[in-house]
């Protein structure tokens, strides 16, 4: 064991926020992370998951599946993600069908069945760290005469600023990262707001409404988001004759 764990000390003090209610298992998980060099930090539930997210923000999230309040494990996964994109594995006893086709569609991280020895958890949370971080996009986007930048979330049209909500400039965003493609109000939900709400359609609709608002000269005739009847939406590359 002393071995073991002089091999997975980090040498940089990682965050790592540990999401489970029930206190024992918390306060070991915390212990034995903190003995191996890791910064570490507790939430009981979702709500509190999501505060200690925005206050960090942690490199990595090991989170129960099963909290005990409204948010579960899985649910709570897609609210983080409008905040972070650490890495999350999921720490549960639960390995039933239904819940292992919602982790897959979650798409976390890593998965680790209860109970679990130290030394197991150990190897996850250092491959967890250390995997290959997703090829980053451009960072500038130009549609027409729109510029989006998406490092810095900021979208101008003729050097002018039009100032979007969060939602609005994801909705943008994949818009024009589809490259002219149509994308069906379930792809939006998905990639804007997670897989747990892919049937809000009429969300989609009300959002795309309030963004013609503000890019669009004439909101009535877009001239930058077509809608494309019983598809979706795409983004119009050029300017129609």
């Amino acid at each position: 064991m002393i071995a073991l764990s002089s091999q997975l000390t980090a040498s940089k003090e990682p965050k790592i926020l540990v999401v489970e209610d029930e206190q024992i298992v918390a306060e070991s998980v915390q212990d034995w992370l903190q003995s191996l060099g890791y910064k570490t930090s507790v939430a009981p539930g979702g709500l509190q998951a999501l505060d200690k997210v925005r206050e960090l923000p942690p490199d990595l999230i090991l989170m129960d599946i099963e909290l005990g309040g409204e948010q579960d494990g899985i649910s709570t996964l897609g609210l983080i993600r409008e905040f972070t994109n650490a890495p999350v594995v999921f720490l549960t006893g639960l390995s039933d069908h239904d819940t292992i086709t919602r982790v897959a569609r979650a798409a976390p991280s890593g998965y680790l069945l209860k109970p679990f020895s130290l030394e197991q958890l150990a190897v996850v949370v250092k491959l967890a760290l250390f995997e290959k971080p997703a090829p980053e996009l451009a960072s500038i986007l130009r549609v027409q005469d729109l510029e989006i930048d998406t490092a810095r979330h900021r979208v101008s049209r003729g050097g002018l600023e039009i100032r979007l909500t969060k939602k609005e400039f994801q909705i943008l965003t994949c818009l024009a990262e589809a490259g002219g493609a149509t994308l069906s109000p379930e792809t939006i939900l998905t990639k804007a707001w997670g897989h747990q709400y892919v049937h809000y359609i009429q969300t989609v609709r009300v959002h795309v409404a309030n963004l013609r608002q503000k890019i669009e000269p004439m909101p009535n005739l877009p001239r930058y988001i077509e809608t494309v009847p019983g598809v979706g939406y795409r983004l119009i590359e050029s300017t129609p004759a």
